[in-house]
């Protein structure tokens, strides 16, 4: 009987210790988790996102004013930022925002801010991306790709505005995506 209250004492002890190693678990970071940004933007059609009457399928070159290297453009989880394991992908893409109430410009004038959402994925030799159905207004990923050179190429539908055409147009873009350091 003397030996009851040592025993409850050290089942306690395990059982705090047991605890406390499960929460202080380390990230388990993959190898292609962080943060990136567009290398590139390359449409399947030529267009003109800007209104300056140049055709191109560089959408680099035809969206002024977004790109911003020190701005990710692409946030892949667990990585070294957060404290948790979740698998979350955030996806920011620049939002055209179209106008006619500038003058001298009767066509119109684009402005473009970023615009992205969530999703959670796996990876089993391949991206398997969540459910994307509210996300539809602002993009959809049909392929999501880690190359051999460590950069990850998305490919994705999205609505743009073509001044080449005064319309709204949906695009098939390639975006390749390069990790910052």
């Amino acid at each position: 009987m003397k030996n009851l209250p040592l025993f409850f004492t050290l089942i306690s002890l395990g059982f705090i210790i047991s605890c406390s190693s499960k929460n202080d678990e380390s990230i388990q970071e993959l190898p292609f988790t962080g943060f990136y940004i567009i290398n590139s933007l390359n449409s399947s059609e030529i267009v003109d996102l800007n209104g300056d009457g140049q055709l191109s399928d560089d959408l680099k070159t035809e969206i002024d004013f977004y790109f911003n290297n020190e701005i990710y453009d692409l946030e892949i989880r667990p990585n070294n930022t957060n404290d948790n394991q979740a698998k979350l992908i955030s996806f920011s893409f620049p939002q055209p925002y179209l106008t006619f109430e500038l003058p001298g410009s009767t066509n119109g004038y684009v402005e473009y801010a970023r615009g992205g959402f969530v999703l959670s994925f796996d990876y089993q030799e391949e991206f398997i991306l969540g459910d994307q159905s509210e996300n539809m207004e602002i993009a959809s990923i049909s392929d999501l790709e880690l190359l051999t050179n460590g950069q990850i190429k998305a490919t994705i539908l999205k609505r743009y505005y073509d001044f080449a055409i005064n319309d709204w147009r949906d695009l098939n873009i390639e975006i390749v995506y390069t990790k910052l350091n």
